[in-house]
């Protein structure tokens, strides 16, 4: 991530809140990832799993035809993720991160709490929902 927007993200974590300043910057570093970000924020889209006794984290962002796992931070499991940030290194984030980085130092995200025992069983929906059948291509606007 770029020096200015982990600046404007940090700063938003300390504040745990949006200033005039960082919205401008945002949309500025961002642009249409930071507004879908929002919109996924201000939707309650951002959900944080929490398995129980273990204390594991998963974090999900909810799109239009399925969830988007977000590995804090870091890594997402949508297609946008993979070409842009990735391959072709034209972005430095998808909007689902933005999204659980804006739910996170805002604390406005669903937190689920689960027993342990699921999280193999939602790791493999995940993981299922991920894979697309041969020909499909992503819906404009749901990467």
């Amino acid at each position: 991530m770029k020096g200015d927007l982990a600046t404007v993200l940090d700063s938003i974590k300390k504040q745990q809140a949006i200033s005039g300043a960082s919205l401008v910057n945002l949309n500025r570093f961002c642009g249409d990832r930071f507004w879908k970000a929002l919109q996924a924020v201000a939707n309650d889209l951002v959900k944080k799993y929490i398995f129980e006794p273990s204390g594991r984290e998963a974090w999900v962002v909810v799109g239009k035809s399925r969830d988007y796992r977000v590995l804090s931070e870091v890594y997402c499991d949508c297609e946008d993720f993979y070409i842009n940030v990735i391959v072709k290194r034209t972005a430095d984030l998808c909007y689902h991160i933005l999204a659980q980085i804006l739910a996170n130092a805002l604390s406005t995200y669903s937190e689920i709490r689960v027993d342990d025992m699921v999280y193999e069983t939602l790791r493999e929906e995940w993981e299922r929902l991920q894979e697309k059948p041969a020909g499909q291509k992503s819906k404009k606007g749901d990467v």
